[in-house]
């Protein structure tokens, strides 16, 4: 049986048995590129390598398809962005095959899979790996292509059954960002009558309605949220001896808003690496403009196992006229407990404590605090953890762009 002889009939096999997959599947167009291993997708066509197809059984060849349309699912090929292709696509397969073996699904043996990466996003799993990888991308050992450009390929490791290509016109030219952008959308539109259609016919695979839905799922403005929160404790106290200049030209005597007076608020920042300085000058530009408008302090705790001391810089506060200026300290693990244990311990009254983390962490403190917490989940808008369910407080996402 010929490669394409092999293709079709996976497909035409997981019509009736998977509907989701085969209605993605044949969404795209099937070439023939022997110049690569295994397969590939940009998100418009699978490319396979001849050989590659034949060496395997049926139930293989129906397992790497799925995992090229898992790479969609995920919108790998438009989240690829500048990241250094062979280490991205070990990133997303550390991702991926997990949803593929829980979808029931046979990959050709030795393929990437590691349980520490179960339930994380390539995007997180990445910087682990470059961490890895560092001495050889020092040496020019990873990411280098015969002709000294970054592969484009991300091919060609142990374990690679099928990668990802950023996504290129008909003519070969690189699609523009509006491009990527519109070719996301369009995707997450398949998605969602594959999803639909399998969902009647009650084909629905594994994991794949939590998948869909977070896609869906909309994004609110972390900064609003966090606003609210902050005004939720303001006492707005009017002051008649004080009256608004605003209205005295009208013959009006109004009440004027005094700054409203707050508190302390506590604002703990995870610090195991889920943050960079653009994060941070965000965090702190919200923080300033805060103290412009309330009479109130913040205190600031960096965290990862540990609360880092305030002679290193682990704990600073902010107030009145100060100028917020945010710089990490520690880096490493993650446990939520000792920014409370610390609050505790110095007798800090908060009326408030905001939590800056990537939500990979699962040691709460046993009891609820009396104060209000706002958890805000760092992260990309392809990429945040969106199964974070702490035992207490408010959630919101801190989106930025890929």
């Amino acid at each position: 049986m010929t490669a394409e002889q092999k293709i079709s009939k996976a497909k035409t096999g997981m019509i009736l048995t998977a509907p989701f997959f085969a209605m993605l599947a044949m969404r795209l167009k099937y070439v023939e590129d022997n110049s690569q291993p295994t397969m590939y997708t940009d998100g418009l066509v699978i490319g396979y390598n001849k050989e590659f197809v034949e060496r395997m059984t049926i139930d293989e060849v129906k397992g790497v398809l799925v995992h090229e349309v898992f790479h969609v699912l995920g919108l790998h090929p438009m989240r690829l962005g500048e990241r250094i292709p062979i280490i991205a696509n070990m990133a997303m397969d550390y991702a991926i095959n997990p949803l593929v073996k829980d979808a029931q699904y046979t990959l050709p043996k030795d393929v990437l899979f590691d349980n520490k990466y179960k339930n994380m996003e390539f995007e997180a799993i990445y910087p682990h790996l470059v961490k890895q990888f560092k001495d050889k991308l020092g040496g020019g050992g990873l990411g280098k292509g015969a002709d000294g450009d970054q592969q484009g390929d991300g091919q060609g490791f142990k374990g690679d059954v099928g990668g990802v290509r950023r996504p290129k016109n008909e003519d070969g030219s690189a699609m523009s960002s509006g491009e990527i952008k519109q070719l996301e959308e369009d995707w997450k539109q398949s998605i969602q009558n594959a999803y639909q259609t399998a969902k009647k016919q009650g084909h629905l695979p594994a994991g794949i309605d939590r998948i869909v839905k977070e896609m869906a799922q909309p994004i609110v403005n972390w900064k609003d949220v966090m606003q609210e929160f902050v005004v939720q404790n303001s006492r707005n106290d009017y002051c008649w001896t004080k009256p608004n200049k605003r209205f005295i030209d009208t013959g009006f005597i109004l009440p004027s808003l005094e700054k409203p007076e707050l508190g302390d608020i506590v604002v703990a920042i995870d610090t195991s690496g889920s943050m960079g300085p653009k994060e941070l000058s965000e965090i702190a530009g919200e923080l300033q403009a805060l103290l412009q408008t309330f009479s109130c302090k913040f205190i600031v705790v960096y965290c990862d196992t540990k609360v880092y001391p305030p002679e290193k810089g682990g704990v600073v506060e902010f107030q009145g006229d100060d100028l917020v200026e945010l710089k990490m300290v520690g880096g490493g693990g993650t446990d939520f407990r000792p920014p409370f244990h610390y609050v505790e311990k110095e007798g800090i009254d908060p009326v408030g404590f905001i939590y800056f983390t990537d939500g990979y962490c699962y040691d709460f403190p046993k009891k609820a605090p009396e104060f209000k917490c706002l958890w805000v989940i760092t992260g990309t808008r392809s990429y945040y953890r969106t199964d974070f369910a702490p035992p207490f407080g408010e959630v919101v996402k801190m989106v930025r762009e890929d």
